[in-house]
Formats: structure tokens, sequence, C-alpha cells
């Protein structure tokens, strides 16, 4: 005690239980802090004698209307906000059940929480002095680095033709977008994380390896991705014999 900052709050009648609603308006917006202060420890005090249920009542849903109206509502993420009709639940529950390490499965998330420096984002908050890829000249998006520079388009066309082939299809039903929002459901188990495998290990190379690669350079990766997941026990449950359609050659 003894202190400005005490002085404040006596000023504010913060140090005796003051009757509620709170006016939070009675603290000064630069004192963010103390507001939440007092909205986090709000009370209702018990029914007096001489108060009537009604009274009460009423006193209760003051308070509860002052919390509702005065708490700042917690900030949605960037993904949300670009794509707020996404079953986003079908997505994280994809990227868990992905047969890749958990390294790869790191980098996937950041993919798909759009949360990878680019420089689209980089150059609008003047990192980088200009917002092009510099292999291409074209502007650095998330989708670009993985489908558009370099040899991506070829290695996403090959990519698309051997899902294509697992869910006996048409390659033009297999949605880009895959890559970043992941909403698929197949049937049965093994063809599903057959396809989060192809669709994961694609995010990876292409954002980890150097664009100037050769389709030759991701079929190696491939390989040896799936040399991998078919040299451990649970094998035949993660994605069965479909893999053997990815690596069988060009």
């Amino acid at each position: 005690m003894g202190t400005l900052t005490a002085e404040w709050l006596r000023r504010w009648h913060l140090l005796t239980p003051s009757t509620n609603p709170i006016n939070i308006n009675m603290i000064p917006a630069t004192t963010e802090y103390l507001r939440h202060c007092v909205i986090d420890t709000a009370y209702i005090a018990l029914q007096e004698r001489a108060e009537s249920s009604k009274a009460y009542k009423r006193r209760i849903y003051n308070t509860m209307i002052t919390l509702l109206t005065t708490t700042t509502n917690p900030p949605t993420i960037h993904v949300l906000r670009l794509w707020p009709n996404t079953d986003w639940t079908t997505i994280w529950k994809n990227l868990h059940q992905a047969p890749v390490p958990g390294t790869s499965k790191v980098t996937w998330h950041g993919a798909i929480d759009d949360i990878m420096p680019k420089h689209d984002r980089l150059h609008k908050i003047q990192m980088v002095p200009t917002d092009l890829c510099g292999h291409c000249n074209k502007t650095d998006t998330l989708l670009h680095r993985l489908t558009e520079c370099g040899e991506g388009p070829t290695m996403w066309e090959w990519t698309r033709w051997r899902l294509a082939i697992i869910l006996r299809t048409d390659p033009k039903y297999i949605p880009t977008e895959w890559l970043l929002r992941p909403t698929l459901k197949l049937w049965p188990p093994q063809r599903h994380r057959a396809v989060l495998w192809t669709l994961a290990n694609f995010v990876i190379y292409r954002l980890h390896q150097r664009r100037k690669l050769t389709p030759q350079d991701y079929l190696d990766f491939l390989r040896r991705a799936k040399w991998k997941i078919y040299n451990t026990r649970n094998r035949t449950s993660n994605a069965g014999n479909y893999l053997r359609v990815i690596v069988a050659g060009p």
C-alpha cells in the first residue's frame, strides 16, 4: 500500500467488494490488464434477505451481460478467416492419421496452417524487397512453391495420375487443394492412409528440396520413403499394397 497503483485501485473502488455488474468503463483503456483482472474476479453475491427473487435474478442477468459484452473474444487464426466453411476437424484428423514421421507432419502442418515464410507475406511486412519468387520471378505463394515453380507442374501431374489409379477415377477429380486442405474421407482405411502418405510426401519434398531437382529425383525420394514405411511392423494396416502403384515407374 502507499504506492501510486494502490491509490488508483482505491479511487476505482477495486480494493473492496463492489456491487455487480462492474462498471468497467471506470477503468481507463490504457490499463487493459486491470479491466481483465476485474472481469475475471467478478462475483455474484448471495441473495439478501430483503431482496426479492425477481431482483436477485435481474442482478445475475445484468452481471452475465456485463461479462459477455466486456470480455474480449480470442482472435481467429489466419486459416479460419481465409476458409471459414472448411471442415477443419477432418483436416486435423487426416494430418494425425498420415503414416509419415513426426517431423514430416510438422512440415505439412505448417503448410496447412499457412505459416510458411513466403515472399508474398514477407513482402507485406517489409521483410523482403519483393513478393516475387527467386526461381521463376512469379508471385511467391505457397501453392506456387508446391505446384507451379520449376518442375512442380510435372511432379504434381504425375502424382495426380498415381492417386487417380489408387482411387480408380480420372485425375481431374484429384483436387489440388488436398495438398493444403485434405478433407478427403476414403475407404478402406489403408487406401485412405496411402493417399495421405502421398500428399504429405509431395508437400514435404517440394518445401524441403531445391525446386531445380528433376522428376526422377522426386521418384527416388518416394522410393526411399516407401522403403521406410514398408519396413515397419504395421505396414499392412498403414497403407496395404497401395503404395506399389505410386512408385511403379514413370
